[in-house]
């Protein structure tokens, strides 16, 4: 385990600004144990902030109160950190990204720049958030994951393992995605719906409450005022495709016949779909 220093005990003695964080003199580093801490110009620091070995932060940086930043992690030109949020081993925080209070960003994740993270949140190891993204408050993103540029990921919502976000997706507020789902690139999942593990959503896609497909096909229901869910397996590209698939497969034309007449009853209830 790596031993952390103090940074901001040692930063208590800098200069404050107006917000009262501790201000770094240009090119301030220093040597713990032989191993390179480095610290920008105009870095502020807040109390109890402590880093890793080969901690870099660079210029314009802000480290609020109670962080902790583990070995060998990089923080960007002009990005904040939130109080008592921990950034694990390795991790990069892009420049202007935020990262909010009592965020927990695990080992080897990459956050990109003006990336937004929300209070509270978890973002697993390994995963990698693109650009301009935005991950809401309470969002769990499973280890392994990629939420691509400019996507947006709604409040409690839930992220599985080694799944996708495309680029400009919406998640929506307490959606869940299962492991190893794919949603394509601009494509809108509604509130509390559920994305089943190994399912595929594909671009410019619009999944809304109240249609259903579960199951790898075997299965489809609407309940209006309910909640949808596409479950393992599913690969629906668009509503058409859907139909057209279930077309050209005999043995699905009773579940085709189904699916058919819930869209029939959501629209009456003036649901819109992808087509």
């Amino acid at each position: 385990m790596s031993e952390f220093i103090d940074i901001g005990a040692i930063a208590a003695t800098w200069p404050k600004n107006e917000n009262g964080f501790s201000v770094a003199p240009a090119g301030f580093s220093w040597i713990s144990k032989g191993s390179l801490v480095g610290v920008g110009e105009n870095v502020s620091i807040g109390n109890g902030v402590h880093v890793g070995s080969c901690v870099q932060i660079k210029k314009n940086a802000c480290i609020a109160e109670g962080v902790l930043l583990s070995e060998g992690v990089r923080i960007g030109e002009h990005a904040h950190v939130g109080g008592r949020a921990t950034i694990g081993a390795f991790a990069q925080i892009g420049p202007q990204a935020h990262v909010k209070e009592r965020t927990h960003v695990s080992k080897q994740a990459y956050v990109g720049p003006l990336v937004y993270v929300g209070e509270r949140a978890g973002v697993g190891e390994g995963v990698r958030i693109e650009k301009e993204a935005r991950i809401g408050d309470g969002v769990s993103v499973g280890e392994g994951t990629h939420v691509g540029e400019g996507a947006h990921v709604g409040e409690w919502a839930r992220i599985g393992g080694r799944a996708s976000v495309g680029a400009r997706a919406h998640i929506g507020r307490e959606a869940r995605i299962g492991d190893g789902a794919s949603v394509g690139k601009r494509t809108y999942i509604g509130t509390a719906m559920h994305i089943g593990e190994g399912s595929r959503v594909g671009d410019n896609a619009s999944w809304v409450r109240d249609l259903g497909f579960a199951d790898g096909y075997r299965k489809c229901f609407a309940d209006v005022g309910g909640v949808a869910y596409i479950g393992a397996g599913c690969r629906w590209f668009t509503l058409n495709a859907a139909i057209e698939h279930w077309s050209q497969n005999p043995d699905r034309v009773e579940t085709m016949a189904l699916m058919q007449s819930a869209i029939y009853l959501a629209k009456q209830r003036g649901l819109k779909f992808g087509d």
